[in-house]
């Protein structure tokens, strides 16, 4: 209607009287309308402020692009376990709290106050990045978009999907924006104590630190390692000591590598570190780093401490989403030193923020890859579980199918189960 025009009374009465009548034609030929979709279950599509978001989806949907000629049709349950996104550096580096400071996203994604104060006094640093935000938020509107059926199917007594985080600023906060960007806005985040969480073991399990320990110094594939790495160990100390390590004990590659990894993503002219970013010192540090985890995580006895609980819990939820096994999941003994990851076996979408030693492992107990390469910011493996198969899929678009009795195989021996 024309803003000033007038209509007469009786037109008004008649437009009034017509769509009275609609309605009751529709409730009768259609039903009553639908209640409101769940607000777990209704699209989100109000993206975080960043300014290059749409080249961020490009790039992500360019890399991703093999994976979406794959049908999802028969799709059971989907569990993604995901690297948390780009975040500010572990180590708290006071001359560059100011610059680590302007990385933080201008968005607010809720997460449990708890985790928030836990970490207040390392602040800023050990952080979700506003450039984590935004790769995390895209990569939600792509497995929205990816899982739709899933998502919009309704299967009696299943829930459409569960968000888990160990209990760190950095993946509490990557589930938060994961959930917002698939659609949820009031996302329930499961989390456990880091003493209880089997995604932690280095706290959780205090057998596994020992055994580490003891690895490090009597294993000779790892004492090579090392003694091959004492000259570029010298090397690298020496170009960050002072600001970075204050004395040579402090060092180790993992804190270097991390370093490397923050000042790559965010340069910065001013800090000295910048000028190393370029260098040999930068492939020296990933190598040696990648070829001492990978040496840690192909000892059986370690990858079972550090991965087996969650692929304990894998094989248990697959065996309940698909079907093919009791309600509760694949039957798998107690484990005295394990603890078993639990996903809620009513879920048919499982998202776990976690971290890159959670990753490693698991890409290794897979013979994933080879050589096996570091898990970045925000890389992710997938399990799409189907009646008799299980896809595996990745963050570089890479995949694989594997029986489904082969991958709860594969999961027992990893845990040392004999059956």
């Amino acid at each position: 209607m024309a803003v000033g025009v007038e209509w007469p009374e009786h037109a008004l009465k008649a437009v009034l009287l017509g769509s009275v009548l609609l309605m009751v034609v529709r409730y009768f030929t259609q039903g009553p309308p639908a209640p409101p979709s769940s607000d777990q279950t209704v699209p989100v599509f109000t993206r975080p402020s960043c300014s290059n978001y749409e080249e961020t989806m490009r790039v992500l949907r360019a890399r991703l692009q093999p994976l979406d000629a794959l049908s999802t049709a028969g799709l059971r349950g989907v569990a993604l376990f995901l690297r948390h996104g780009d975040r500010t550096p572990a180590m708290v580096v006071e001359q560059e709290r100011t610059f680590w400071m302007r990385t933080l996203p201008a968005d607010h994604f809720p997460i449990p106050s708890r985790i928030e104060e836990r970490e207040s006094t390392i602040f800023p640093f050990a952080r979700l990045t506003g450039k984590g935000v935004c790769e995390t938020f895209a990569l939600g509107e792509w497995v929205r978009d990816r899982y739709k059926g899933l998502l919009q199917s309704q299967t009696a007594g299943k829930s459409p999907a569960r968000f888990y985080s160990t209990e760190y600023e950095r993946t509490a906060r990557t589930a938060s924006v994961i959930a917002r960007g698939i659609g949820f806005t009031k996302p329930e985040l499961i989390t456990s104590p880091r003493h209880l969480d089997p995604l932690d073991p280095w706290e959780s399990i205090p057998a596994f630190s020992r055994a580490v320990y003891d690895f490090e110094l009597t294993n000779e594939t790892f004492l090579s390692l090392v003694r091959d790495s004492e000259e570029a160990a010298r090397e690298v100390y020496s170009a960050l000591q002072g600001r970075y390590f204050k004395k040579e004990s402090s060092f180790s590659w993992v804190s270097a590598y991390d370093l490397f990894a923050c000042a790559e993503a965010h340069p910065d002219p001013n800090r000295p570190l910048d000028r190393l970013v370029q260098s040999p010192l930068k492939q020296i540090v990933q190598g040696v780093t990648l070829a001492q985890y990978v040496c840690l995580y192909r000892d059986a006895k370690l990858r079972r401490m550090a991965v087996g609980g969650l692929l304990g819990g894998l094989a248990k939820w697959i065996g309940a989403v698909s079907g093919n096994n009791s309600p509760s999941g694949t039957t798998l003994p107690p484990l005295v030193d394990v603890p078993y990851f639990n996903l809620d076996p009513d879920t048919r979408m499982a998202v776990v923020a976690c971290h890159d030693v959670n990753l490693l492992p698991l890409k290794i107990a897979l013979d994933w890859e080879d050589p096996p390469s570091w898990p970045e910011y925000g890389s992710f493996l997938a399990f799409e579980v189907y009646d008799e198969f299980v896809r595996i899929v990745d963050s570089t678009g890479r995949t694989r199918e594997v029986r489904q009795k082969d991958f709860i195989q594969i999961c027992k021996a990893n845990l040392g189960i004999i059956s």
